[in-house]
């Protein structure tokens, strides 16, 4: 679950990217942001001198168009609270309309309207498929219908994606062979779940298809972590946060430095356990490299993940997608001033 000082590093982390820091400024904010308010205090804990951080805050100054800390502060603040009422993910809460799929829930998908409430998406289900106006779907920032065998179940599909004329992401409950699924996809449906799909997979995958923003969509496929992996079997990392393609692993400056092989190219060898899952190892690439910690960096590398199985990447996707719904919270709530960050 991500806490109070990750959630700060990635907000600074978009406010840095926003107004073009470089990592050294980043560093400076982040110290700033943590209390650290004096020139001197940020100097010995970056080991510049005052000079090096007067010409740094010039500079942060001149991108963010402030000309204080009490206003970077404040427009730190503002953006952290946009970003939060958006990331969160919208300005506007989406709504998904549920077509005929009252009658699932005996079979794994209680609660799928008040998933999808709790997660700050609208619910939208009309007393059977006849209520459904193309209003309604043009509306709507997904659809989510019950897909049935034989004619009535066809039409009902078909009926969907031909009034979808804004092409919403649909998708489809129900057991059907493989032949009608990839006739489902061909014409259009976006993703077909069994009928015992559990409902919070459904929401991860409609959160997956309404978020727009590539910043946005990364965070919500990566989770922060308190793992440990272990490299090549020779160094043990801290697993800080981990995706569906890969993960970012921690190492003290000491260790990366002596750690000589894991350049960028390099191919890795990764061990890690997920909860009650069965261990991991997983061949990796590292692609980035950070070789020595910052105040809002830890050092590290970050390795993509090159040969998962089926099995591991289900795995994969189910923790991330529990541990990120959990600590995502609900959506449509209205920010509230953050409580103090312990840096």
């Amino acid at each position: 679950m991500e806490n109070a000082s990750s959630l700060l590093r990635a907000q600074l982390g978009s406010f840095a990217e926003t107004h073009q820091l470089t990592p050294r400024e980043q560093d400076v904010v982040y110290l700033l942001l943590c209390g650290t308010a004096t020139v001197q205090r940020i100097a010995d804990a970056l080991g510049l001198s005052q000079n090096t951080i007067h010409n740094h805050f010039k500079s942060i100054f001149r991108r963010t168009k402030t000309n204080s800390k009490a206003a970077l502060l404040a427009l730190f603040i503002d953006q952290a609270m946009t970003h939060h009422a958006r990331l969160i993910p919208f300005v506007r809460q989406p709504s998904v309309l549920l077509v005929d799929v009252a009658d699932l829930s005996a079979q794994g998908t209680d609660g799928l309207s008040a998933a999808l409430e709790r997660r700050g998406l609208r619910a939208i289900e009309p007393e059977g498929a006849a209520k459904i106006d193309d209003a309604l779907i043009q509306h709507a920032d997904a659809i989510v219908a019950q897909g049935r065998s034989g004619p009535t179940g066809t039409e009902l599909t078909q009926s969907l994606l031909e009034r979808n004329a804004a092409g919403r992401p649909l998708f489809i409950i129900g057991d059907a062979d493989e032949a009608t699924i990839h006739a489902w996809k061909a014409a259009g449906v976006t993703q077909v779940f069994a009928r015992d799909v559990i409902a919070d997979e459904v929401v991860f995958s409609v959160l997956e298809k309404v978020i727009q923003s590539s910043y946005d969509h990364n965070r919500l496929v990566r989770v922060d972590t308190e793992l440990k992996a272990n490299v090549d079997r020779r160094y043990t990392a801290g697993l800080d946060n981990i995706g569906f393609g890969g993960a970012f692993l921690s190492l003290e400056d000491e260790e990366l430095a002596a750690a000589a092989p894991l350049r960028v190219g390099r191919r890795v060898h990764v061990e890690f356990e997920l909860g009650d899952a069965p261990g991991m190892g997983i061949e990796g690439e590292v692609r980035w490299l950070r070789n020595r910690s910052r105040p809002a960096k830890p050092a590290g590398v970050g390795v993509r993940f090159l040969d998962l199985n089926e099995t591991q990447r289900q795995q994969l996707q189910s923790y991330v997608r529990r541990n990120k719904l959990d600590s995502l919270g609900p959506w449509d709530s209205r920010p509230t001033r953050p409580a103090t960050v312990g840096c």
